[in-house]
């Protein structure tokens, strides 16, 4: 891309998260926040994260992803998290009605310091399901600077199996350099489905005609859950099938013979 000043960027342009993502397949909606109410209902949160239109400090986002507000860790002040602090802010309990295929779907503009040294982390009922890279060495040099709002996707079937969800948005910083932190937009927990998804389970869910337990072609059942063809022959037509075919074929070829030979 190339700027008004003859400048050239490519993106997506951060080290520690170098590939954008998407996700194919129909989700639903179980819970959504937009933060358009200047809240986060229901949220509870350490005194550094608000709900306010970002203002572009200390790489925080120029603006809300979707309308005017987000939530994030000092969006209006210098907009840096604090030095060996831990900032944390936790949805409430989110019912997911049993569904098996539960997923995080959400906008992230994230700035934090290697994880060698500072921790952003998003943890579903305990248990962490997502962190910023860390360094192999100490040195710690990659850090994750969002330079523009991202999608991003994190499955939660593991932690859903209990029937209920609580996110929470984490970040442990050390004493030293501090960037913007978390900020997010468009918050939802989403229900997966499709095909794609229970196919191979032994069951005929929604949209397949077979389920084998696999998905591998060739044994009647295809490796997308349909039921595959016999073709012209399949084998309940048996040696019967079979020879008839071999005596119509030998007939045509034998009749196409004296044909040609014919004065």
């Amino acid at each position: 891309m190339a700027l008004s000043n003859g400048t050239r960027v490519s993106y997506p342009n951060n080290t520690a998260d170098p590939f954008y993502e998407f996700y194919v397949g129909p989700v639903e909606a179980i819970k959504c926040w937009d933060f358009e109410n200047s809240q986060a209902e229901g949220w509870t949160n350490t005194s550094d994260w608000q709900v306010a239109a970002p203002e572009g400090l200390s790489n925080d986002p120029k603006e809300a992803f979707g309308g005017n507000l987000a939530f994030g860790i000092d969006l209006t002040s210098d907009g840096a998290y604090r030095d060996r602090a831990t900032a944390t802010a936790e949805s409430p309990e989110i019912d997911t009605g049993g569904s098996e295929f539960i997923r995080l779907q959400y906008r992230r503009h994230l700035a934090v310091e290697d994880g060698v040294f500072d921790q952003a982390r998003i943890l579903a009922n305990g248990t962490e399901v997502w962190s910023n890279f860390e360094s192999p060495t100490d040195n710690g040099g990659t850090h994750h600077i969002d330079k523009e709002w991202v999608f991003h996707d994190v499955d939660l079937k593991a932690q859903a199996a209990s029937g209920k969800i609580k996110l929470k948005f984490e970040l442990q910083a050390d004493e030293g350099l501090a960037f913007g932190g978390w900020t997010v937009d468009d918050v939802c927990v989403v229900r997966a489905s499709g095909v794609g998804l229970t196919c191979g389970n032994q069951t005929v869910d929604d949209g397949e005609s077979c389920d084998d337990g696999n998905r591998v072609d060739g044994d009647g059942c295809d490796a997308s859950c349909s039921t595959e063809g016999g073709g012209c022959c399949s084998a309940s037509d048996g040696v019967e099938g079979a020879l008839a075919l071999s005596v119509l074929t030998f007939g045509m070829v034998f009749w196409r013979r004296r044909r040609k030979s014919a004065p």
